[in-house]
C-alpha cells in the first residue's frame, strides 16, 4: 500500500546532501549513531545539518522551491472565490500564490521596514499589485488588506476590553450596566474631549494612506487611539469592499464573531444621532464584555477550558476570583507573513541587509519570473 506523504517527501529527502556530513552522515544514513563524538567534529559538518539556512544552489534548495512554488505543475489560478473552502480545494497552487505574494511584497517594499504591524500598515497604504497583470496575486492582496484592517480593529477592541476589565477590578462588588456605562464615560472624559463621533471618522478618512499616522495609532496608548484603531479597521474594510466588489470580501464583512457589518452599522447609527465619543467608548467597552462572555461559553460548550474573565449575575458585571490576577493582552500585528519572511531567508529567497528591511536574492527573483511565466502560459 503506497503512502502519498512518503512519496511526495521522497524527492526532498533524496535532495539532502548527506555526503557533506562525511563519515557521520554515512553512519546516520545506515541508521547508526556513534557512542561518542567531539564538538569539533560536529562543528566541521554543522552546515550539512543546519535547519536555519538551506545551502545556496543545493539540490535541497531547488527541490524546496519546486514544491513551494508548485513549479512544473500546469494549473491556472482562479481570481474569485465565494469562500475560503473553495480556495482550500486548490491548496497546493495557493500555497505557491502565498509565497509569490510574499516575494512581491519584499520586492516593492525594499526601502520600507517590514515585520508585525509595519507590514500591515504597508499593505493598507499601498495597492502594489496590478489586477490586470496579476489577477490572482491581486486577490491575495485584497484578502491581506482585510486581515490588516481586522488587526487594527482587534487592536483597539482588545485594548478597550483590557481597560474595562481593569475598571471592574476596582469594584469588588461589581457594577450594574448603568453604573458601568457611567464609570466608563467618566474614565474617557478624564483624558479626552467629548467630540462628535464623526470627527474620528473624518480623521481616519483623511489619514488612511498615511503610514506614519497609522503606525502612531497602532502603537498609541490613549483611549482615543483605541477608538481610532477600531474606526481604521471598519473604514478600511468598508472602502475595500465597495472598491473591489470581490465576493470573499463580502463574506468576511459578515463573519462572526464580532462581524464588521454589525459594528459598522453601530458606528453609522451613532453618527446619525449625533452621539458623542464617550458614549461610543462605553458601548464598545460593554459589548467587548458581552462578546468575551459569549465566546468563552461557546468554547466551553465544545469541551474547551474555562477562559471566562468576567461574570454577569443579578444584573451586575464583576470579576470572578479566579481571574483577579489575569491581565488580558492586546492584539499584536504578528501574522503568518512574519513567519514567511523568516522561512524565505532560510531558503535563500530573500536577505536582510538592515534590520526589518528585506530584498530579493537572485534565487527569489528567478522564482518570481518562473511563477509569472507559468501563470501566463
Amino acid at each position: 500500500m503506497s503512502d502519498p506523504l512518503f512519496q511526495s517527501a521522497q524527492p526532498l529527502g533524496d535532495a539532502w546532501d548527506i555526503k557533506a556530513a562525511g563519515t557521520l552522515g554515512e553512519d546516520i544514513r545506515k541508521g547508526n549513531l556513534p557512542a561518542f563524538i567531539t564538538r569539533q567534529t560536529v562543528a566541521a559538518i554543522a552546515s550539512a545539518f543546519c535547519l536555519c539556512r538551506i545551502p545556496h544552489g543545493s539540490m535541497e534548495q531547488r527541490e524546496l522551491v519546486r514544491i513551494l512554488f508548485a513549479q512544473q505543475e500546469s494549473s491556472r489560478l482562479s481570481v474569485s472565490f465565494e469562500n475560503e473552502e473553495a480556495l482550500a480545494d486548490h491548496s497546493r497552487n495557493y500555497r505557491s500564490l502565498a509565497w509569490r505574494f510574499l516575494l512581491e511584497l519584499v520586492l516593492v517594499s525594499e526601502n520600507e521596514p517590514l515585520g508585525a504591524h509595519h507590514t500591515l500598515v504597508y499593505i493598507l497604504t499601498h495597492d502594489f499589485v496590478s489586477s490586470a497583470e496579476h489577477p490572482a496575486l491581486h486577490l491575495s492582496l485584497q484578502t491581506w488588506r482585510w486581515i490588516a484592517a481586522r488587526t487594527f480593529f482587534e487592536r483597539g477592541w482588545t485594548q478597550i476590553f483590557a481597560r474595562t476589565i481593569h475598571a471592574l477590578k476596582q469594584e469588588k462588588d461589581g457594577l450594574s450596566r448603568q453604573k458601568l456605562q457611567q464609570y466608563l464615560q467618566e474614565d474617557y472624559l478624564a483624558k479626552h474631549q467629548n467630540e462628535p463621533i464623526d470627527s474620528l471618522v473624518q480623521e481616519v478618512k483623511t489619514n488612511l494612506r498615511s503610514s506614519m499616522w497609522l503606525l502612531e495609532r497602532f502603537e498609541g496608548n490613549q483611549c482615543r487611539d483605541y477608538l481610532l484603531c477600531i474606526c481604521i479597521g471598519l473604514i478600511a474594510a468598508s472602502e475595500d469592499k465597495r472598491h473591489y466588489t470581490t465576493p470573499i470580501l463580502g463574506k468576511l464583512w459578515e463573519r462572526s464573531p464580532i462581524p464588521f457589518a454589525r459594528e459598522y452599522s453601530r458606528l453609522e447609527q451613532y453618527i446619525q444621532s449625533n452621539t458623542c465619543v464617550s458614549t461610543l467608548w462605553a458601548a464598545i467597552a460593554e459589548e467587548s464584555l458581552v462578546q468575551h462572555f459569549q465566546i468563552a461559553l461557546r468554547k466551553m460548550s465544545s469541551g474547551n477550558p474555562d477562559t471566562l474573565l468576567v461574570d454577569f449575575d443579578a444584573g451586575q458585571w464583576r470579576i470572578p476570583e479566579k481571574a483577579e490576577d489575569v491581565v488580558p493582552g492586546a492584539a499584536t500585528g504578528f501574522t503568518r507573513i512574519d513567519i514567511g519572511l523568516r522561512w524565505a531567508q532560510q531558503l535563500g529567497l530573500i536577505e536582510s541587509p538592515n534590520k526589518d528591511h528585506f530584498s530579493l536574492t537572485e534565487t527569489g527573483l528567478d522564482c518570481c519570473i518562473e511563477w509569472d511565466s507559468e501563470q501566463r502560459s
